[in-house]
């Protein structure tokens, strides 16, 4: 049988491009009103989740709300009445931040933004990537450091408003969880310097056997083409 090379190529290419680490993306935009607005009553939680689809995929996907951390390193969940902090989303922004609930920093834009030490810890319900992170007031001298088990630490510092940071597809399993947090404030000259999140982008993984199902029909149609040259000299 002759395989022509370019055949060949062709196929190889189709199976690299079906890998499991294929994916499509989903953006987790933050906007009034939504589960994250602790504006809102009942809202703005530990436990607040939205789901969205990957139209690509067909996968859904769900980020939740795991803990929500103070400027001192309280949590949310320790049900003392002065840790009622809350993820928070203003009219005027539709960007997220964190609403501590005693603000012992004293920041003027506390009820709006990541202040230094706050933290929002989420985990999806799916396998993802992350792909990127869409800062909003993120002026000099205000880091985000997002961490996990998952990856190192990234650290993002320098940023303007509206800043997209590109999050390399670090790859996180289900349930597993990621702390964003506001690191530090080196800008002295400003020290309510802070950040909200504009939107999170994430890439989600479909299941390795529909790899293999549309590899096989790769490689069958790949041969039969081949079979009928074969025949029809």
């Amino acid at each position: 049988m002759n395989f022509k090379p370019y055949s060949l190529a062709f196929a190889t290419a189709l199976l690299l491009l079906l890998s499991p680490h294929a994916h499509a993306a989903f953006t987790f935009d933050f906007v009034q009103d939504d589960p994250f607005d602790g504006g809102e009553s009942g809202k703005g939680l530990v436990g607040a989740s939205v789901i969205g689809t990957d139209l690509d995929t067909g996968i859904d996907v769900t980020l939740e709300t795991i803990e929500i951390i103070g400027q001192n390193g309280s949590l949310a969940s320790s049900g003392d009445p002065d840790t009622d902090h809350k993820t928070n989303v203003q009219a005027n922004v539709n960007s997220l931040g964190i609403n501590d609930d005693t603000n012992p920093g004293g920041y003027s834009n506390e009820s709006r933004d990541f202040n230094p030490g706050e933290a929002w810890v989420i985990s999806f319900d799916v396998d993802v990537n992350l792909v990127e992170i869409d800062l909003a007031g993120q002026d000099d001298g205000a880091l985000l450091t997002i961490s996990s088990t998952a990856f190192s630490d990234v650290v993002l510092g320098n940023g303007e408003s509206g800043d997209v940071h590109n999050l390399g597809e670090l790859f996180v399993t289900a349930g597993t969880t990621i702390t964003l947090q506001m690191s530090a404030d080196s800008n002295v000259m400003d020290p309510d310097t802070g950040l909200r999140v504009d939107s999170l982008t994430v890439g989600t993984i479909p299941e390795p056997s529909s790899f293999l199902l549309a590899g096989c029909a790769v490689l069958f149609a790949f041969g039969r083409g081949n079979r009928l040259q074969v025949v029809g000299k």
